[in-house]
């Protein structure tokens, strides 16, 4: 039992050399008479979260106050090779000398070794290498106490410095001892909550068990802990795929399978590839290699194959140890597709590893992992079975996911009661893991500035708010959509700012809203989501507010075509440009692509063959693929092909979502016109264009509405009757009143002044004769019957 002393301090100092390796302890007389305990006796020094076991001995000048002990018998710490000289010249309270009433003596002590790098000891005398190395470490830790799972510093120790100078450190793993008497004795300390300690003897058998590299011990000691969210299901088919053949190698033998050689995963860019790799190797005890391209290269012949085989070689060599994975971040830099041009060097290096990867030896044992977000541009033969045999798509996350991360990455944040992490969940349309653990930090740094008034002011637990989240949503852009020229930013709009339109209003949210919002209503229905809208009507009658009502509402990634920035002069460009766009919409579903004015973006195709319009047919196309799901990838189509195999017509939402992958269901097309005779017929019918809404011109009080809106803000004088101006704007649309009311306000400013008080109705009047509506009779007849025509 430890002995109750005084708080005072002992000031550490460095031992001498010569009691390096002796695991000798030396103090002052009084600090041995308050412990009470003898000289020889054995003691545990509590430095932090560190334990040394040492003896102790009196100083030779009887200096009371000080202590120094040698710490070749040690625990394990957080990194097992840091410098122990860190921990003298530092003051501990003499309670952290616990003394040991009992030590047992050592019958089989079985141990782990711990190499700069495995050589084969000669064998002398007729015994075998492990059996001559044996007798030479029990020789150095004669009369040595040891304890379970410490780490001997063989190095420290001049016996066995001419005999096993590779080896670095020695791990006990367990002993037994020699009696039922020491048997009573450990249990004794184990109750007293101290570690078993044992007394390396004559009698004593050591048995090595295994040998292992520094860099593997370290790695396995000192792993960081890692946390994920969202990735559960890659995860778990990299810990089989890793784990697996290392653990039943004998089921994988009699069952005649080949363990995979080399996984790719593929996503966009801040997905969590590299993370989650760290993540499961730490957890599998999996030792890491890491390749990085800018190592690699070398202007110099031969130099880069090189360094290639070294790492091959290295991962060989340590995965008979255990499991080893050898991983190879931005594998497209790395191993890009060869070609006949100037790229030597990049040839070399595929062709390099190829021959590297064929000539895998330990196999189950060895895996090489690459991860890209351009899975198309690596080399072709290095995704083959035999080489990387599975590929992982790891997709941009759901609500679900994303509600996961935000767990994570808001775990030492003080949330206020007011945050729902559900509605920041369905904030973030298109964020990865990168992104939302910007978001987070940029609304604690709008938590910090709401505050920062006074700097001593701050309280103990800064507390972040839902509007802290909400204006971090403006400032953080989704790293799937950055370089977009399609990605649009545009203030909130709610269906209240937008006058009249009821009916209107009523389809878009069914048709638009719903189906985004709650595509589980829709399946359970049996009701497929509509692919495409189109709204028609007159120039100025609100057809893109009430696009951007729609999308504010469902919280949709909003993407515009735009004909300025989608039309080039190089063949090709254009139809990339419609791909590129339907990419990043699936990836930041759900979303809303919106053509305005999709008459002049994509025309009605001609019969005639020597029209001029064939960059315009051939953009046509491509929509029409891409609203067709023609042109998605093989990732992207890998949900259509398991419901094929699996004869699910609709399958589970969870299901569906533990692909990560997404499919065209979560992304709706809106297109605009105010010519709907010039739109393509094979872009009007069901299963691409579903729903045709006519955007009538306002009525009464619609109008009245609309006047309402746009004059709320105004100074306007009690004499204006905004009925009666209602009323006197029969053929106005939402964009006509607008002008009218802005026209008033700038002639009270001539007539009155820039210090006018009030907008009058004289005002008013004069720019309603000011003022012409945009829409005419012949205008509203086409309309009309475009309307029966639907």
């Amino acid at each position: 039992m430890a002995t109750t002393v005084n708080d005072d301090y002992l000031r550490v100092i460095p031992v001498k050399p010569k009691c390096v390796g002796t695991q000798k302890c030396n103090v002052g007389p009084k600090t041995m008479t308050e412990l009470k305990i003898n000289i020889g006796s054995w003691m545990l020094l509590q430095l932090l979260d560190y334990k040394v076991l040492c003896q102790v001995w009196p100083r030779q000048d009887l200096q009371d106050g000080y202590l120094q002990y040698d710490a070749c018998v040690s625990s394990k710490h957080d990194s097992v090779m840091f410098d122990k000289s860190l921990l003298t010249n530092m003051n501990i309270k003499s309670h952290n000398l616990i003394p040991i009433q009992q030590v047992s003596r050592v019958s089989n002590l079985n141990l782990t070794l711990i190499v700069e790098k495995y050589v084969d000891m000669p064998a002398e005398n007729g015994h075998d290498k492990d059996s001559f190395l044996s007798d030479h470490i029990k020789y150095c830790l004669l009369n040595h106490a040891v304890f379970k799972n410490c780490i001997i510093d063989i190095k420290s120790m001049s016996a066995l410095t001419h005999k096993c100078t590779k080896i670095s450190n020695i791990v006990v793993e367990d002993f037994d001892l020699s009696s039922q008497k020491d048997v009573t004795s450990l249990e004794m300390n184990q109750q007293s909550d101290l570690p078993l300690i044992g007394l390396v003897t004559m009698t004593t058998k050591v048995n090595i068990c295994k040998r292992m590299s520094k860099e593997r011990f370290e790695q396995q000691t000192s792993k960081e802990r890692y946390q994920l969210g969202g990735l559960e299901d890659a995860e778990s088919m990299l810990k089989e795929l890793i784990s697996y053949p290392f653990d039943f190698p004998l089921s994988f033998a009699s069952l005649g399978l080949e363990c995979p050689k080399g996984i790719l995963l593929q996503g966009p860019p801040g997905v969590g590839k590299t993370l989650l790799v760290k993540s499961v190797c730490s957890e599998c005890n999996a030792f890491l290699i890491n390749i990085n391209a800018p190592e690699v290269f070398n202007p110099e012949p031969g130099v880069s194959e090189e360094i290639l085989q070294n790492a091959f070689r290295k991962a060989n060599n340590l995965a008979t140890e255990g499991p080893t994975v050898l991983f190879m971040d931005e594998l497209d830099a790395l191993c890009p597709k060869r070609s006949h041009g100037k790229q030597g060097l990049e040839n070399r290096i595929v062709a390099q590893l190829l021959t590297l990867m064929d000539g895998i030896e330990n196999r189950g044992k060895l895996i090489v992992i690459g991860a890209t977000n351009r899975a198309n541009a690596v080399d072709s033969a290095l995704r083959r079975p035999g080489r990387f045999d599975r590929e992982v798509i790891i997709g941009v996350p759901n609500v679900a996911q994303r509600k996961e991360i935000l767990k994570v990455h808001t775990k030492m944040l003080t949330l206020a009661e007011d945050v729902n992490m559900q509605k920041v969940a369905e904030m973030t349309n298109g964020y990865v893991g990168a992104d939302i653990a910007a978001f987070c930090r940029e609304a604690s740094f709008n938590a910090l500035s709401r505050l920062a008034v006074h700097v001593n002011d701050f309280p103990e637990s800064l507390l972040v708010n839902m509007s802290d989240f909400k204006r971090a949503i403006n400032k953080i852009v989704p790293s799937t959509q950055r370089g977009s020229d399609a990605l649009v930013e545009f203030k909130a709009v709610s269906w209240d700012d937008i006058g009249g339109l009821e009916d209107v209003k009523k389809q878009m949210q069914q048709t638009v809203e719903w189906p985004l919002k709650y595509p589980a209503s829709f399946r359970r229905l049996g009701i497929p989501s509509p692919k495409g809208v189109l709204l028609y009507g007159p120039p100025g009658c609100c057809k893109t507010t009430l696009v951007k009502a729609a999308a504010s509402a469902c919280s949709a990634t909003f993407l515009a075509i735009s004909g300025a920035q989608l039309y080039s002069p190089y063949v090709g460009d254009s139809e990339k440009y419609i791909a590129e766009i339907f990419q990043r919409a699936r990836l930041g579903a759900p979303a809303i692509i919106f053509l305005d004015e999709v008459d002049s973006i994509v025309g009605k195709r001609s019969t005639d063959s020597k029209s001029g319009h064939k960059v315009q047919e051939r953009v046509l196309a491509t929509l029409l693929n891409e609203m067709d799901g023609i042109s998605q990838s093989l990732s992207e189509n890998k949900e259509l092909r398991k419901d094929r195999i699996e004869g699910e017509k609709y399958p589970d939402r969870q299901e569906k979502e533990s692909i990560h992958s997404v499919s065209n269901d979560d992304i709706l097309l809106i297109a605009a016109t105010n010519r709907p005779d010039l739109v393509d017929r094979a872009l009007l019918r069901p299963g691409r264009i579903d729903k045709a809404i006519y955007v009538p011109p306002p009525d009464l009080q619609a109008r009245l509405q609309i006047l309402s809106i746009f004059t709320k803000n105004m100074p306007l004088s009690g004499d204006i009757d905004l009925s009666d101006i209602a009323q006197k704007t029969s053929s106005y649309f939402g964009a006509d009143l607008q002008n009218l009311c802005r026209e008033a306000a700038l002639i009270s400013l001539q007539e009155d002044g820039l210090k006018t008080p009030l907008i009058k109705n004289c005002h008013f009047m004069s720019s309603l004769e000011a003022s012409k509506p945009t829409l005419n009779e012949t205008q509203m007849k086409y309309y009309l019957d475009m309307l029966n025509k639907t």
